[in-house]
């Protein structure tokens, strides 16, 4: 465990937290806008953030939400029988390789074989190597690849998507 994982406290995401998750969505550069959490947490989705202990948390949601720290790491999942989906992981820059992404798929995979889930699915952009790694490490094994998945935008060119799994 890194200090600052020490520092952390993880919780569920609420749909009070999804102008927080989508401004570390922005940071990171992911494609997650607030309307997209909340439609995901208001739903049959769910979702783990990691955040500094604030004594905001005595407060009502909405108030408390507004007081709260920045989130350090998120983490949003469709859950299903068997098969849950990983929608969505991300970790602030200045969090990163701190060992944050470990804590979340830990928390995910938890959750999933607590309700009986017996598979975690997800996927990632062919040339992000550091998410393959950390997928890999917890044991992911690669399933599948979208070819041309993700689209062409101004400054590159579309992507694959590999498609991954973890068994349960």
């Amino acid at each position: 465990m890194s200090t600052l994982t020490a520092l952390l406290q993880l919780r569920a995401a609420t749909v009070e937290d999804a102008p927080r998750l989508a401004r570390l969505a922005e940071q990171v550069g992911g494609s997650w806008n607030v309307a997209r959490y909340t439609g995901s947490l208001a739903g049959s989705g769910a979702g783990w953030l990691l955040e500094a202990a604030s004594p905001a948390s005595s407060l009502p949601d909405p108030l408390a939400a507004l007081l709260r720290p920045a989130v350090a790491a998120a983490v949003v999942v469709q859950p299903a029988a068997d098969d849950w989906e990983l929608l969505d992981l991300a970790v602030a820059p200045p969090c990163q390789r701190q060992g944050l992404a470990r804590t979340l798929l830990a928390a995910v995979v938890a959750a999933a074989g607590a309700s009986g889930a017996t598979r975690l699915l997800l996927e990632v952009r062919a040339g992000n190597a550091r998410a393959h790694a950390v997928y890999a490490a917890a044991g992911f094994v690669r399933i599948a690849c979208r070819r041309a998945y993700y689209p062409a935008t101004r400054s590159a060119a579309a992507e694959d998507a590999i498609v991954m799994a973890l068994a349960l």
